[in-house]
């Protein structure tokens, strides 16, 4: 077995042999006389002034254990702590050898590296590190460290030799590469150039090509033939991600000017308002989802009878082109009415056209290519025109994947329309291709999309999902539904028997602010530009008495159903407000007396409701086995202010057994005899969540501290057995709240690599996940961690092919699991203008994938933070795609009504961790002792403050007349710098040490008011991050009432991470560990929405409710 160390992660060790005779530590070697260029100077300093420069020979490269180790293979940039021995010369030195240098040792750490220009008498680049001391030139290593730098020496002569070839042939071909590096004149110490040496070193070859690509904007050099094939060998990806990422053709033909961040689709709109209101505390919901306009798709109304009636004046629309062709019905006649007659048949031209065919129909804008639809029936009125009813299937220009879609690819949808026979340019052809038997084994299978299910006539199609632009869903086909009555079979289209409607509410306007004394407070008026919406309460609860309907009618409108219900009060609804809801459970409410005839159309959802003394278990544990579950206690009198008793019939709700009653006083259940009366009082239990008897075996890649795994842990469905995380101590965290997870510290892209070349075992003996047993795969991907080896983040998109997206979605493509969950910052959706997001689908899709994306408030799920954050969601064929959970909790900037219990939080945690804060600096002191409750910069007095060294503040002084502002009431002055005067800022005008930030005053940007502010005890913190300090945009990291930073646990409480938690390392590293992390509520309601898609017997819910009659005994 092979042992890995732990620092250098080598398993081919190899000892430091020792220091050099004499040697010194690096200061004292650096002031040696010999390294004089002046007898009268102390030391050679670089022009810079940062640093001093000078040589070093005969080194060797080693880490604190001693063991000689490549510092070029990203242990520094891992932090790993390398330190270097050798002879020190003066900077004019030309010898190598160790005469006349000063031998030092353990000189370092070194902090960075990089490479210099090319000496063209030794015909090598030039190796620089970089400590705290010095600058160190590279000129011959020792003899033990030889055969590290000859492999640093190739790679780096390979590089300059490309990007030379490069700048004089752009368009090189792979194959003329090899035969020029084969025949160059090589240097000192480099062996024979081969193909094999390229491919060793390729990613270090494209990294470096790709920095100097970014340096200069004269020519792209990764868009050469030799650098594209060679980025598909320097890539670790399936074949089939290669090919969707790789297709420069594809990408090139993108016009990015063409797309507008600003269009958002109706669709997606639709939904944001559907998902505005939640059924508990007061938090107000800002989900934001992102796509672009859908072209050529008709829009859906608000309601059925709109639908109707746009469809038709929509169809009246003279927008499709008639052909001249002759119409002959075929057969007889299916049916007939009084208006239309019904055939089966009909020719068009020389086509013969029967029912459920496909069809182009032409437009008459050229710009549009024909619409695809199928037949579902046709028919002729009584005025002669010839018409069939259309199911449109949208082209991938129509979706969400927009100019990245395979043209032949199509996609079913519900839109439908009634065409005239005459806009039909020809029959076409549509297959369903169904996904393989063997689907799960086609991982990295090296498929051609391009010229699959081409035709000479474009009269071809194929599709395999179905796509609903409302939510942005790409789903499995459904079965088509069956009419049950016979005689309207002949008009019966399943597609328009699906369409559904969307309710649509508007936010009320913010609130004015009252004036104060602006010579004190200078900065409070900008807290009126500060966002303040106000949004609707979270939704009332009633208890239904009674359901009625105001007509005598057969058919009765819903407009015209009503329901009788009590009305039952939140904690925040009575006379105690806040301090009532502070002590209170969420879930819990008040019963009252008041009834109220309510609309059935206003009607939300259903929930459920119990006495608490009718539960044999806690109300908390009866409030987590499903949803909308409210219990309640006490009445609540609202005109007399007061608590009381609820009444006898309201004590029997929630006793879930078939019973009857005679009256209030006498209330007997099935097993006692009564006669009188009788009537079923309670017959349905509340819906359970789906309960699974295993959990899905998990992955979880860029696992970070863990949040991820243990929101979905929570819900009960996943059971995390892997993770993949390279940074150490975050990886050490995940194990301490994980023990039984194998945890891989590996590059993602190595241990995928070895995967696919059917390693079993790692070198220290921990078992890679093999094809099958991944169930679910997770990962929230570093958005701004692209890491040395597999990102190329230029302005062009082909360098897209080796970044980490690329990377998970080949973990995605070879393991198959059933489901995928990917999570990312909202940008991700516009990076690139949306073009990575694309891309992602479009990989899903072809591997078989159903999926969808949105972006989610962390706030909406009982995080206490301003948290967007967008999620992508997969799930194989034959499973069922979950949807994206509703908001629990409504959201807005300003306030926000989140409680938890100490238990809720704290859970059985006797002993509080990481209680500790960061020390700030004494003006930050003083700034936070004079922020009142609940305020922030805004409120700073602009006066002089003795600090606790003894000096003084300044007073800030405004010297502008701010055009934008204007002056105070007083007629004072409200700039500080002549940039608001709409002039060049001068560097003279800043001022320091003041009570006010003067930059935050100075800045262009109304500056948010949750700057340098305190957190409240009603509100929540900013975006959490991976700092708690008190800069000026950092946000709100004051305590509500003490004058200190926020605690790493109150930190973790922003994230929603419970107090038994743990977190690994420093301070500092563990706000890294809290800042990275998928806030586990946020994953936990993404998991309750899976648990929904795991089919399970023995499970309660809402369609499996049955109610049996009650039998006279």
């Amino acid at each position: 077995m092979c042992i890995k160390c732990e620092y250098c992660r080598q398993t081919d060790i190899k000892i430091y042999q020792g220091h050099p005779n004499g040697a010194v530590n690096e200061n004292i070697a650096l002031i040696d006389p010999k390294l004089h260029l002046f007898r009268d100077e102390i030391f050679f300093t670089h022009e810079s002034g940062q640093y001093p420069k000078t040589k070093l020979t005969c080194f060797s490269v080693y880490d604190k254990k001693h063991h000689l180790c490549a510092f070029n293979t990203g242990l520094i940039e891992e932090k790993v702590q390398l330190y270097f021995s050798g002879y020190i010369k003066s900077i004019y030195e030309e010898d190598a050898s160790p005469e006349g240098g000063v031998p030092a040792k353990d000189m370092g750490p070194i902090n960075r590296w990089y490479t210099s220009r090319f000496d063209e008498k030794k015909k090598l680049i030039h190796v620089i590190f970089i400590t705290n001391s010095c600058e160190y030139i590279l000129m011959d290593p020792s003899e033990e460290y030889a055969p590290f730098m000859d492999v640093l020496k190739e790679k780096i002569f390979i590089s300059k030799c490309i990007i030379e070839f490069l700048l004089d042939e752009i368009n090189l071909r792979y194959e003329d590469l090899i035969n020029k590096l084969q025949t160059i004149v090589l240097p000192k110490g480099i062996a024979k150039l081969s193909e094999n040496s390229l491919l060793k070193h390729a990613r270090f070859i494209c990294h470096q090509v790709s920095l100097f690509n970014n340096s200069t904007s004269a020519i792209d050099l990764t868009n050469s033939p030799c650098m594209r094939t060679l980025l598909n060998f320097a890539s670790t990806a399936t074949q089939l991600v290669k090919n969707i990422f790789g297709n420069i053709k594809l990408i090139q033909k993108i016009d990015f000017k063409y797309v507008s961040l600003k269009i958002v689709s109706l669709h997606m709109y639709l939904i944001y308002l559907q998902t505005r209101f939640s059924t508990k505390t007061k938090l107000q919901i800002k989900i934001f989802y992102f796509v672009f306009c859908l072209v050529n798709v008709v829009q859906r109304n608000l309601s059925k009878t709109k639908k109707t009636k746009n469809k038709t004046k929509e169809a009246s629309k003279n927008i499709f082109k008639e052909f001249e062709k002759d119409i002959v019905w075929v057969g007889d006649q299916i049916t007939s009415d009084n208006v239309k007659t019904f055939y089966g048949s009909v020719i068009i031209g020389d086509e013969e056209i029967k029912l459920n065919d496909y069809v182009l129909v032409e437009l008459k804008s050229q710009a549009i290519p024909s619409y695809v639809a199928k037949v579902i029936y046709m028919w002729e009125n009584t005025s002669g025109i010839k018409q069939f009813h259309a199911n449109w299937l949208y082209r991938g220009n129509d979706t969400i994947l927009k100019e990245i879609s395979d043209p032949t690819e199509l996609f079913l949808s519900y839109d439908c329309d009634d065409v005239p026979l005459k806009a039909v340019r020809s029959k076409c052809t549509v297959i369903f291709k169904d996904v393989s038997k063997n689907w799960a084994e086609l991982c990295n299978t090296n498929l051609n999309f391009e010229t699959e299910m081409k035709d000479p006539d474009d009269k071809t199609f194929f599709y395999q999902k179905r796509y609903i632009p409302e939510l942005v869903r790409f789903e499995d086909p459904l079965p088509d539904l069956k009419c049950f009555h016979k005689k309207n079979s002949h008009k019966f289209c399943s597609a328009c028997a699906h369409l559904w409607t969307v309710e649509q509410f508007n936010l009320p306007k913010p609130e004015l602010k009252d004036n104060v004394d602006e010579d004190m407070y200078p900065e409070y008026y900008k807290k009126f530009f500060c966002n303040n919406v106000k949004v609707h309460d979270p939704f009332c609860i009633g208890y239904i008495n009674q359901i009625y309907a105001i007509t005598n009618d057969v058919l009765i409108s819903p407009y015209d159903i009503f329901i009788k219900v009590n009305k039952l009060y939140r904690s925040e609804n009575t006379h105690k407000n806040c301090t009532l809801v502070e002590q209170a459970d969420i879930n819990m409410v008040y019963w009252s007396d008041d009834v109220y005839d309510i609309e059935f159309l206003k009607v939300i959802e259903k929930c459920y409701l119990t006495y608490s003394g009718n539960l044999n278990q806690t109300v908390e544990e009866w409030s987590a086995e499903g949803p909308n579950r409210f219990y309640f206690n006490e009445a609540y009198n609202a005109e007399k202010e007061m608590f009381y008793k609820p009444p006898y019939h309201a004590t029997c709700i929630g006793i879930y057994k078939k019973c009857i009653y005679k009256n209030e006083e006498n209330l007997k259940f099935k097993d006692e005899k009564t006669v009188e009366n009788e009537k079923i009082l309670f017959a349905s239990r509340p819906t359970e969540y789906n309960k699974i008897s295993k959990r899905l075996k998990t992955l979880d890649v860029f696992a970070g501290c863990g949040g991820l795994s243990e929101g979905l842990h929570q819900s009960g469905v996943a059971e995390t057995l892997w993770a993949i995380e390279k940074e150490k101590p975050l990886a050490n965290a995940f194990l301490l709240n994980n023990a039984n997870t194998t945890v891989f510290t590996e590059d993602c892209n190595i241990l995928l690599k070895k995967v696919m070349n059917g390693e079993i075992v790692n070198e220290i003996d921990q078992k890679f996940p093999q094809k099958g047993q991944v169930e679910l795969l997770c990962g929230g991907l570093p958005y701004q961690g692209f890491s040395i080896m597999n990102i190329f983040n230029s302005k062009k998109c082909t360098d897209l092919k080796n970044s980490l997206i690329v990377t998970y979605l080949s973990y995605c493509d070879y393991y198959r699991p059933n489901f995928f969950i990917m999570e990312n910052v909202r940008n991700f959706v516009y990076f690139k203008n949306s073009i990575i997001l694309k891309l992602t689908l479009q990989c899903l899709i072809r591997m078989g994938y159903q999926c969808t994306f949105g972006v989610l408030q962390a706030g909406s799920y009982g995080v206490p933070q301003n948290r967007q954050r967008v999620i992508i969601l997969a799930a194989a064929p034959g499973q069922i795609l979950p949807k994206y959970p509703k908001p629990i909790h409504t959201f807005y900037d300003r306030n926000m009504r989140l409680w938890f219990d100490n238990k809720q939080i704290r859970g059985k945690q006797l002993l509080l961790r990481d209680h500790i804060s960061t020390k700030m600096a004494l003006l930050d002191e003083a700034r936070i002792a004079y922020i009142p409750i609940n305020g922030n910069w805004l409120d700073l007095p602009n006066i002089v403050v003795k600090l606790r060294d003894g000096t003084y503040t300044n007073k800030l002084k405004y010297t502008h007349d701010d055009k934008r502002y204007g002056r105070s009431t007083t007629g004072a002055y409200r700039g500080v710098c002549r940039c608001c005067m709409r002039k060049k800022c001068n560097p003279r005008d800043k001022q320091a040490k003041t009570l006010i930030p003067w930059s935050t005053v100075h800045t262009k940007v109304p500056v948010s008011s949750s700057t340098l502010s305190r957190l409240q005890w009603n509100g929540y913190f900013a975006t959490t991050t991976t700092r708690i300090a008190s800069v000026q945009w950092q946000g709100r990291v004051f305590h509500p009432v003490q004058n200190r930073l926020a605690t790493v646990r109150e930190w973790a409480r922003s994230q929603g991470f419970s107090d038994s938690y743990r977190f690994y390392g420093s301070i500092r590293q563990k706000q890294i560990q809290i800042g990275n992390a998928v806030p586990p509520p946020l994953a936990l309601a993404i998991g309750l929405e899976l648990r929904k898609c795991i089919k399970n017997e023995n499970v309660i819910t809402e369609t499996s409710i049955k109610i049996e009659p009650i039998e006279q005994s």
